[in-house]
């Protein structure tokens, strides 16, 4: 069996072939207890039997991104990991929650998760 991950979508998929899609979209800023955040919807679609569930959908923020690559190069061992973009100017100068920075941040994480 053919094993392919493919991102953004994509039609004509052989049947023999094992599919994950996954995008990161929809970037929302809101407050809560924890005061001002932006959290970016991950919708997966998939055919693989290692999914319960074929089509799922979450909403995640910034720093469980670091997270999630920390844990990938602490536990399984992945050095060659790419970046995750950086802010840190833009947060001292309170521009985080510019669409401009979360349009360019959403794309800068597809990236990564499609690395």
């Amino acid at each position: 069996m053919v094993y392919q991950v493919r991102m953004n979508g994509g039609a004509g998929i052989p049947s023999d072939m094992i599919y994950i899609d996954l995008v990161i979209q929809d970037p929302q800023t809101f407050t809560d207890d924890k005061g001002r955040i932006t959290t970016y919807e991950i919708a997966l679609e998939t055919n693989s039997i290692s999914f319960i569930l074929k089509s799922s959908r979450v909403r995640r923020r910034f720093e469980e991104f670091v997270w999630l690559r920390g844990q990938l190069a602490e536990i399984h061992g992945l050095s060659d990991l790419p970046p995750l973009p950086s802010g840190g100017l833009l947060r001292m100068f309170g521009r985080q929650f510019d669409k401009e920075f979360i349009r360019e941040r959403q794309k800068l994480l597809q990236k990564f998760t499609e690395k």
